[in-house]
């Protein structure tokens, strides 16, 4: 008797969060959320001691903005992230990492363009970007930060 694999991974268990906004309200019963005032050179080491997504609300040096970082630093919140069990990760990631891209769904307007800054207003020195490790000369974004 030959045994049937199917390549195809079962249905998400939740849909996608198409938005940031989205997935922390759908998984704020595993996110962090820091309202204490924090120093941007304090962002990394917490971070690092954190098992989940961490949303920092009161940065010191940049007020009014906000910073998420490991949203998905664990088996656990991988497969939340992709609407599926753990056990079912690898799979359904394999699988969807051979699916052609989607795109970008462009809007006219939403929470997205909230702030625009064109030419010489944008400077990446307004952006809360962390320093990581105490070692660091200098703050850097990584794939697991978003401002």
């Amino acid at each position: 008797m030959a045994l049937s694999i199917s390549h195809r991974p079962p249905p998400p268990t939740k849909p996608l969060d198409p938005s940031l906004r989205g997935y922390l309200a759908t998984n704020a019963d595993i996110v962090t959320r820091v309202t204490k005032p924090v120093h941007m050179a304090d962002i990394g080491a917490l971070s690092a001691q954190s098992d989940r997504p961490i949303l920092f609300e009161n940065i010191v040096e940049k007020p009014g903005f906000r910073l998420c970082d490991i949203l998905v630093k664990n088996r656990r919140s991988q497969a939340r992230a992709l609407g599926t069990l753990p056990e079912n990760y690898l799979r359904t990631l394999a699988y969807r990492l051979r699916q052609p891209p989607r795109g970008f769904k462009i809007v006219k307007s939403g929470p997205v363009k909230e702030v625009i800054k064109l030419h010489n207003e944008a400077d990446w020195t307004e952006l809360p970007i962390p320093y990581h490790k105490d070692k660091d000369d200098a703050p850097y974004v990584t794939a697991m930060n978003i401002i």
